[in-house]
């Protein structure tokens, strides 16, 4: 294992990922399985980087052999171990070290590119229309010709919420436990409405997608509270990146099937 460090970009712990694959079958179809291919390599970094929720690496290990298929190990495996590699041990920092004060809003904007991704990426193959065929499939019920903008705009809605990249996030954060939502309600909230976990989700992806599509820097998400604007609306935002890492951990978890509580102390 080494450590290495790129100017300008993340400081990462790695190891050089291994070029076998293996092949299982799922559907009459050939799905490679590169993680779960070297599980005692990956198994030991998705331990690393959930520790905290098993009382030993014996109770871990059983949780993973619950999962149903070789493709959602493999799947997990990879989730896991990119997590710890580019969120819990990954680090930006610059060469020269008097250029890495007051820039920690540089590395939280790696940090939640990485996990917006990960949640992303457990979604995967789920079903997918691009914009034209979702107008004219007939259930759809597209009325043409669309004649104002404000009914284009409804239908492209309506379009993102079952089709778009968006729904992935959307999906993720409504799945979390009630406690967790209830933590991001007061902390995480547009003044004075009425805020659903959906909303909110939405405001946080488009974080997300504003480093993606404008390059502004992922910002209020230090130590001290902050208030800001989307569009006309103020937000309040007293999350931090530590917050985030934690209710991916929670929802990765419950997405694979851990159904133990998670603020219990449990040894």
């Amino acid at each position: 294992m080494m450590k290495v460090t790129y100017i300008g970009h993340h400081e990462i712990t790695y190891i050089r990922i291994p070029v076998n694959y293996e092949l299982s079958k799922s559907n009459n179809e050939e799905v490679i399985v590169r993680y779960l291919r070297d599980k005692g390599v990956f198994l030991e970094h998705a331990f690393m980087a959930l520790q905290k929720y098993f009382e030993n690496k014996a109770s871990f290990e059983a949780f993973f052999e619950t999962i149903p298929t070789d493709e959602e190990k493999d799947l997990f495996l990879k989730t896991s171990s990119f997590y710890r590699f580019l969120v819990i041990e990954g680090r930006f920092k610059f060469e020269q070290s008097e250029l890495n004060e007051g820039l920690k809003y540089i590395d939280d904007s790696y940090k939640y590119m990485a996990i917006f991704s990960l949640i992303e990426s457990l979604y995967v193959g789920e079903k997918y229309a691009d914009l034209y065929c979702y107008m004219v499939t007939k259930r759809n019920k597209v009325q043409f010709p669309i004649g104002k903008k404000s009914d284009l705009k409804t239908v492209y809605e309506k379009y993102k919420e079952e089709y778009g990249a968006v729904r992935n996030a959307l999906k993720f954060f409504d799945k979390l436990d009630d406690r967790d939502k209830d933590k991001i309600f007061k902390k995480f909230r547009i003044a004075n409405e009425s805020n659903s976990i959906i909303d909110l989700a939405k405001h946080l992806y488009q974080i997300r997608s504003d480093f993606v599509h404008k390059a502004k820097f992922v910002l209020g998400f230090g130590a001290n509270p902050s208030i800001g604007r989307i569009g006309k609306k103020i937000l309040v935002n007293n999350l931090q990146i530590r917050d985030l890492m934690i209710f991916f951990e929670h929802g990765l978890l419950r997405h694979f099937g851990f159904t133990n509580p998670f603020y219990v102390q449990r040894w």
